[in-house]
């Protein structure tokens, strides 16, 4: 009975937005959405923007194949902590990265303002295409290419946000650009940062002027580099922490001049020396999928399973379970803001689609002038589940690291994959709740659970007192090239 209901209310649009618009509940998207310049587009809090999985109507843009979310004016997508982060995903069963493009913002003097959304599933989550939004509070996880990619000089400032689970980066900086990067989370991507064309990102200094970053980054347990700077440019990253106090320890996920002289330098000391602030946000499990056919994305218990074994070494900066000692493939490389005197109109009038249904719960017109929130971060209130960041340790660490068994079907076909899985700890160690978020084998998935079943993690503290804690546990099943 839902699947009726959810396509009555159900709001289809793509085309170019011309006039000041409000979006509100949710929206589907099936071809190539533009915000023309001069235009504003507003989303509203707890919104859910789904695109369309493989196909572009418009068959437009510069991937006719796939969505393009391109922003010539503003975009104020301001969303709220917990049930009001504004989500935009794919209808894609599985999620599926690269099943969309992305957002696209190439708005040169306006800023566009992204607070507590969740950006997944896409090829590139978000493009500053010299454009510089404020991207405040955000998750952007699971994209195929990068999870952010600043380019042609994007000054783009970034706090406060969670970046993981990116297949090639969770950052990428080209053609000169130059992000601000503070108490931002980039963690389980195949690299963290990555810098190339003379860009120069701020990701901290230990004395921090007018305009600079002060740091409180965690950059740690990406699977081949922390930070690889291309660069010929020297970039400062001080203030931040790597789940490690020793520089070799660092320096061994960084590539840079010390590994290739014609690249610029990563000056990554001091190290942060005191706990991250509090205010660091929750970050909610992935959003859950269109179809009931998807029973692994729902939380499920685990049973006991005996007792815990000893303390594997091995783990400590990288929390993936790697089945491989082989390299994967490489991968490849002035408008104003709304008129005041101008009425706002819905997505479903500037867009006229005859098959679209609007209701109340969908969009709702205002007709009072926009008037933007101010910039302060409202402080989330912490509850169980904390994150991992939060743990008064600053990290997990295992009683027993079980790894999985690679499947044989797979290894006789030589298929390689990935599985994420979003793990709920309790008070004791022991795994109470997973979720599957991300897998490319149903074979990956049971080997993934099977090893999930043996762990058992050290039981931990938030302010003196034991907490459930909240980790993503990644599962990378490669073969070794040698064989």
């Amino acid at each position: 009975m839902f699947l009726p209901v959810m396509l009555a209310a159900q709001v289809t649009v793509s085309g170019e937005i011309a006039r000041n618009t409000r979006w509100f509940g949710q929206v589907f998207v099936d071809g190539d959405v533009i915000v023309a310049k001069g235009v504003t587009l507003s989303i509203e809090p707890g919104s859910r923007i789904v695109f369309r999985a493989n196909q572009d109507r418009t068959k437009s843009g510069n991937d006719p194949s796939k969505i393009e979310f391109i922003v010539l004016g503003k975009l104020v997508a301001a969303g709220e902590p917990g049930d009001g982060q504004i989500v935009f995903t794919s209808d894609a069963t599985g999620g599926k990265a690269g099943s969309w493009h992305g957002l696209i913002f190439k708005n040169l003097t306006v800023i566009s303002i992204m607070r507590y959304c969740i950006v997944e599933y896409a090829y590139k989550g978000v493009t500053c295409y010299g454009s510089s939004p404020e991207i405040n509070g955000c998750e952007i996880r699971f994209n195929q290419y990068a999870g952010i990619s600043c380019e042609v000089r994007s000054a783009a400032a970034i706090r406060n946000c969670s970046i993981m689970g990116n297949d090639f980066a969770g950052l990428v900086c080209e053609l000169g650009s130059s992000p601000l990067l503070e108490k931002t989370v980039i963690t389980q991507n195949t690299n963290g940062v990555i810098v190339f064309d003379r860009s120069r990102p701020d990701l901290g200094r230990s004395e921090p002027g007018p305009g600079a970053s002060r740091g409180e980054n965690q950059v740690y347990g990406n699977f081949e580099t922390d930070i690889y700077n291309r660069s010929t440019l020297d970039l400062f990253a001080q203030n931040n922490l790597w789940n490690s106090d020793r520089a070799a320890e660092i320096q061994k996920k960084i590539i840079d001049k010390e590994k290739n002289p014609s690249y610029g330098k990563v000056v990554f000391e001091p190290l942060f020396g005191r706990r991250t602030s509090l205010a660091a946000r929750q970050v909610s499990q992935p959003s859950p999928p269109l179809s009931g056919a998807q029973n692994s994305a729902n939380p499920q218990p685990l049973a006991a399973a005996g007792n815990p074994g000893p303390a594997v070494p091995g783990s400590d900066g990288n929390p993936a379970i790697i089945l491989s000692t082989a390299a994967p493939p490489a991968s490849e490389p002035p408008p104003d803001g709304p008129n005041p005197g101008e009425p706002i109109d819905t997505a479903a009038q500037t867009l006229p689609a005859p098959t679209s249904i609007v209701t109340p719960e969908t969009l709702i017109v205002y007709r009072e002038i926009f008037v933007e929130k101010p910039d302060s971060m409202p402080e989330p209130l912490l509850t169980d589940p904390v994150l991992e960041r939060q743990l008064d340790s600053g990290k997990r660490s295992y009683l027993n690291l079980a790894k999985p068994e690679y499947p044989e079907i797979y290894k006789r076909t030589r298929y390689q994959g990935r599985v994420i899985m979003e793990v709920i700890v309790g008070y004791s160690g022991e795994v109470e709740t997973y979720s599957v978020v991300r897998s490319e084998g149903d074979y990956f998935t049971s080997a993934a659970i099977d090893a999930l079943k043996k762990m058992r993690y050290r039981q931990e503290t938030f302010q003196g007192r034991p907490v459930k804690f909240k980790i993503y546990e990644s599962f990378v099943f490669k073969l070794d090239q040698t064989e």
